[in-house]
């Protein structure tokens, strides 16, 4: 039978950045990639013997279109290529899904010959390098979503855009002004188009109302460093449609901007912004709290920050004027998170999605676990720490469905042989989970003052065997933690983390050669490593230090 991980989306990458590119969450591509890449087509196979063998009986359920067109979506594209070549049936099954993504870079910034065939599958098109008049002449008829970033546009950028008025995504970064004449009068007659994402604009004062109107029909908006020549007819407008909005903000002014436009939003339901400068955070702050406590949006439930200035004051105004409560990330604010704000959160936890309180160092301990063992809805925690002891003394967690967790498990030195195996046996039981984040070495004082040990040892012998059933996890971080891992931890991890495809950590913090040879095994097997620099002592000591590698699995705009 064919093998169904969870449900995933791919991306064929022609850029070298592995034997085949397949962008995040998946294995690296055989070599045999390049081949199917460039010569699949629906009458590339003859008829195999199974066919044969079967045009004169019932046919096979591995056969109808319908049931091959599932299995597609939970299948790796790795396994799809393969798969692809076993007959016509299955070749023409599994192409639309092998061309459906497909991505160029600077390394590899041309097409296969064989795109004119399949380009008619193509839903997403991202070009990471300069766009040139072969992209121009691209012919997508059924292209849904455009990424064009990496590098500065041109009149080649716009001709691809404008040849394709199906779009109801579109992304771009760094478009000046001077290339712009007639281009959002253009993009005005694409009725489909729903997303906007922009980065690094500059618009000429005669296409500021332009980009106002198309606003008005979006429904997501993601703007970043935007540079307008005036504001336009902004505070006359309304932008009904708008459900999520994501800022990125370099300068005080666009914070004004920003809070103007969001505003005019009155269905707004997730707001998300990262801010550079100081006061412009502080301004943005301000003036959003202001707005969602006078409930200027009603459907709001959905807050992602990152910023540095959110008080527990200003966290408990936004808590309380929003009706419920999906996705809370402020990973960035050290204190925010007081008694008031816990107060306002725990009636909430029964439809919270995503919570992320990575720094806030009054959200650990107790609460870390009454979180885990409260929220079944869960699907990304990121938690300063919990201690191991609160595990063992807690309810069971219910959060089955965690896709993504962030923590530090923290054990008092004479405890840890015997709380270890009770927090695998818990984590055992988060069989959805594709990204575990265990790094250690806190600044919290508490932690240094209770004296807590934050190794979480990875070894068979301490329990590793019991994440045999985290068959979905792609991703696992370690840094700054003791390990003295071996080769039959190694190999442990190859056979049964089938997903996995980065490790971030040092595997054997006593022998910097062993480690690198435990590395490589994973490597060979498609596995991306990163060690913690500096790290590794020759003598075994281990100083405490932050390190700054952080995981490609994360999506960011």
């Amino acid at each position: 039978m064919v093998a169904m991980p969870s449900h995933t989306s791919y991306c064929i990458s022609l850029g070298p950045q592995s034997p085949g590119g397949v962008e995040r969450g998946k294995k690296a591509l055989p070599k045999e990639a390049d081949f199917a890449l460039h010569f699949l087509h629906p009458f590339t196979h003859p008829p195999s013997r199974v066919e044969s063998s079967r045009q004169m009986s019932s046919t096979h359920p591995l056969e109808l279109p319908e049931v091959l067109s599932h299995i597609a979506k939970f299948v790796p594209l790795s396994r799809l290529l393969t798969y692809a070549l076993v007959s016509r049936t299955w070749s023409q099954a599994f192409i639309p899904y092998i061309w459906r993504n497909i991505r160029l870079d600077e390394k590899w910034p041309t097409l296969p010959w064989s795109f004119s065939i399949h380009s008619h599958h193509v839903k997403s098109l991202e070009i990471y390098c300069t766009p040139t008049s072969e992209h121009a002449a691209m012919k997508c008829p059924n292209l849904e979503s455009l990424t064009l970033t990496g590098c500065r546009q041109n009149l080649f950028s716009l001709q691809l855009i404008m040849g394709h008025p199906s779009l109801t995504r579109l992304q771009m970064h760094q478009l000046w002004s001077n290339y712009q004449s007639g281009f959002w009068d253009e993009v005005l007659g694409f009725r489909h188009l729903k997303h906007l994402a922009l980065s690094v604009v500059t618009f000429a004062d005669d296409d500021v109302d332009k980009f106002w109107q198309l606003c008005t029909r979006m429904e997501r908006l993601e703007l970043s460093k935007l540079r307008l020549a005036s504001h336009g007819n902004l505070s006359s407008m309304e932008f009904p449609l708008i459900k999520e909005f994501r800022v990125g903000i370099d300068q005080q002014e666009e914070s004004s901007l920003y809070l103007d436009l969001i505003k005019r939003c009155p269905s707004l339901t997730a707001c998300n912004w990262k801010i550079g400068d100081r006061e412009a955070d502080k301004h943005f702050v301000s003036g959003f709290v202001d707005l969602v406590a006078s409930k200027t949006w009603s459907d709001l439930d959905s807050v992602d920050s990152a910023s540095n200035f959110i008080t527990n004051e200003d966290l408990s105004k936004i808590m309380e004027g929003m009706t419920q409560i999906s996705i809370l990330n402020i990973g960035s604010t050290w204190e925010a998170f007081g008694s008031n704000s816990t107060e306002l959160l725990r009636p909430r936890f029964s439809n919270l999605k995503e919570l992320s309180l990575g720094y806030c160092i009054t959200a650990a301990g107790p609460l870390a676990q009454e979180i885990m063992s409260s929220c079944p809805m869960l699907e990304k925690l990121s938690i300063p720490h919990i201690n191991a002891s609160e595990i063992a003394s807690g309810r069971p967690w219910v959060c089955l469905g965690l896709k993504k967790l962030s923590v530090r498990f923290c054990f008092r030195p004479a405890t840890v042989g015997l709380l270890q195996p009770l927090v695998f046996e818990q984590l055992s039981r988060l069989k959805r989970l594709e990204d575990l984040r265990i790094d250690g070495i806190s600044d919290d004082p508490t932690l240094r003052k209770m004296r807590l040990q934050e190794t979480f040892d990875l070894r068979l012998c301490r329990g590793l065997g019991k994440l045999s059933t985290l068959r979905s996890l792609a991703v696992i971080n370690f840094l700054d933690t003791d390990q003295k891992m071996g080769d039959e931890e190694v190999d442990w991890m190859i056979e049964h983390w089938t997903s996995l495809v980065e490790v971030n950590g040092t595997l054997n913090t006593s022998k910097q050669e062993f480690d690198e040879a435990l590395r490589g095994r994973l490597e060979k097997h498609g596995v991306r490593t990163k060690a913690a620099e500096r790290r590794i002592s020759r003598h075994g000591d281990s100083p405490d230090f932050e390190s700054d590698v952080e995981s490609d699995y994360d999506e960011s705009i």
